[in-house]
C-alpha cells in the first residue's frame, strides 16, 4: 500500500507542474492578448506535453517572424522570460510521472520471489503449493518466483549429491522434449542461477510429478516448473 500511496503522490505532483506550465502559457498568451484561456486548457488537458509541443511550435514561428520585421519586443520579452521556466519545470514533470508510474506498476506487480536456506524456513511456501512437497527435508539454497495472477510458479533448491538417486525415484522420467514447451517467470536470480548452472552442472535427469516438471544436476541443483 505504501508504494501505492506514493505513486498517487508523485502523480498529484505531476499534475501540480503541468497546471503551473499551463497557467505561465494563459500568461503568455494574456500578455499578448490572444486567446489565453483556450491555450491553458488545451495545454493542460491534452494527452502528456502535447499541449506544450504545440504552444512551443507556434511559439517559435511567432518569434521567427517577429525577428524578421522586428516588432513587438515585448512578446518576444515574455517568451524568453519563461523559457528556462518551462523547460525546467517540464523536466521536473517528467521525472515525477516517470518515478509515478514505475512506482504504481511495482505495486500492481504480483510477482514475488522468495529465497530461503533451509526447508524450514520455506515451509509456507511449500504448503502453499508453489515449492515441492517432496523436496527434501535437508535441502538447501531455496528459490522460488511466483505470479498470483497467472499461478506460475518456478525455482530451484539443492540436493545433497549422495540422495540424488533416491530423490529421483520419487519422480516420473520423462524427455527433455516433454518440458520444452514449460512456462517460467524469467527472473533475474532465475537467469543467474540457470547460467551458472549451464556452464558447471550437467544435466542428469528431467522427471514430472503431478505438479512440477524437474531438471536434476549432477551437482545436486534440482530446477523446477509448475505445470499449468
Amino acid at each position: 500500500m505504501d508504494l501505492f500511496i506514493t505513486g498517487i503522490i508523485l502523480y498529484i505532483l505531476y499534475i501540480t507542474c503541468k497546471a503551473t506550465l499551463s497557467i505561465i502559457i494563459y500568461n503568455i498568451e494574456k500578455s499578448n492578448k490572444r486567446k489565453a484561456i483556450c491555450w491553458m486548457i488545451l495545454s493542460f488537458f491534452m494527452p502528456f506535453y502535447l499541449g506544450f509541443v504545440i504552444f512551443y511550435i507556434k511559439e517559435f514561428t511567432i518569434k521567427q517572424n517577429l525577428n524578421k520585421v522586428k516588432e513587438n519586443e515585448g512578446e518576444i520579452y515574455m517568451i524568453k522570460k519563461y523559457k528556462k521556466i518551462i523547460i525546467k519545470i517540464i523536466l521536473l514533470s517528467i521525472i515525477l510521472l516517470g518515478s509515478g508510474l514505475y512506482t504504481v506498476n511495482k505495486f500492481l506487480d504480483t510477482t514475488y520471489e522468495y529465497n530461503f536456506g533451509n526447508y524450514s524456513e520455506a515451509r509456507d511456501i511449500v504448503e502453499k503449493g508453489w515449492i515441492p512437497e517432496n523436496m527434501p527435508k535437508d535441502s538447501s539454497d531455496i528459490y522460488n518466483v511466483h505470479n498470483l495472477d497467472t499461478n506460475v510458479s518456478n525455482g530451484f533448491f539443492t540436493v545433497k549429491v549422495e540422495k540424488l538417486n533416491e530423490y529421483k525415484k520419487s519422480l516420473e522420467e520423462i524427455n527433455m522434449e516433454d518440458i520444452k514447451d514449460k512456462r517460467e517467470i524469467n527472473s533475474k536470480a532465475w537467469r543467474k542461477s540457470k547460467e551458472q548452472g549451464n556452464s558447471d552442472s550437467k544435466v542428469i535427469f528431467y522427471g514430472k510429478d503431478k505438479n512440477f516438471y524437474y531438471e536434476i544436476t549432477i551437482s545436486g541443483k534440482v530446477y523446477y516448473w509448475s505445470i499449468n
